[in-house]
């Protein structure tokens, strides 16, 4: 014969000293969670279900701050974060069917972005620390693959493309700090090969 469950609102687990070390209960708008606690009565993992059945597990330090936050809604994402709070590295598979790594420095300024895309593409985007894109190496499907560079002022300085396959080109092209082009040097569509100045 099979023993009845127990059902009870919350339950907490003691040691020796009766310190709560373990509590599992729920919230309000059917949420319910499993908090593990450190000697002092710190919250050090939290596994919780949100209102729409979401689940999310943190694990914290010593101070209560989340360092490691995993989710998954639609969307499915591990975060990482410094002893400030601060996002420093975020790896997710999203509900476009895209998925992405992104790293941040000290101040929370996103540096390097790395994600592959629903049509197949992929890219590699880096910032400075003034937020500003400083280059972008990319891929995309029957397209050119390249790599694209920035100035500290936000001027495009060189592009370095393979066009698809069946075009066969290979260019390379330069722009001065004003933003005007200045030279060029590749083999084109046309069969064309050699250098490519602005016209006068």
């Amino acid at each position: 014969m099979s023993a009845e469950p127990l059902r009870t609102q919350a339950i907490e687990l003691v040691d020796d000293e009766g310190n709560v070390r373990a509590r599992l209960a729920p919230g309000e708008e059917g949420r319910v969670s499993l908090e593990l606690l450190d000697p002092g009565g710190g919250v050090r993992a939290r596994l919780a279900l949100g209102s729409d059945g979401a689940p999310r597990l943190e694990l914290r330090d010593a101070s209560g701050r989340p360092r490691l936050v995993l989710s998954a809604r639609d969307d499915s994402s591990l975060e990482l974060r410094d002893p400030s709070g601060r996002s420093r590295v975020t790896l997710g598979e999203w509900s476009d069917d895209s998925s992405t790594l992104r790293l941040s420095d000290h101040d929370g300024t996103a540096r390097v972005a790395l994600g592959a895309w629903a049509d197949g593409g992929a890219g590699l985007d880096v910032w400075d620390a003034g937020a500003r894109h400083r280059l972008n190496l990319g891929e995309r499907p029957g397209g050119p693959a390249g790599v694209s560079m920035w100035d500290a002022a936000g001027h495009l300085r060189a592009v370095l493309a393979v066009g698809p396959e069946a075009e066969r080109e290979a260019s390379a092209e330069f722009w001065d700090a004003d933003g005007a082009y200045r030279a060029g040097f590749g083999v084109w569509p046309d069969g064309d090969a050699g250098p490519e100045l602005p016209s006068e």
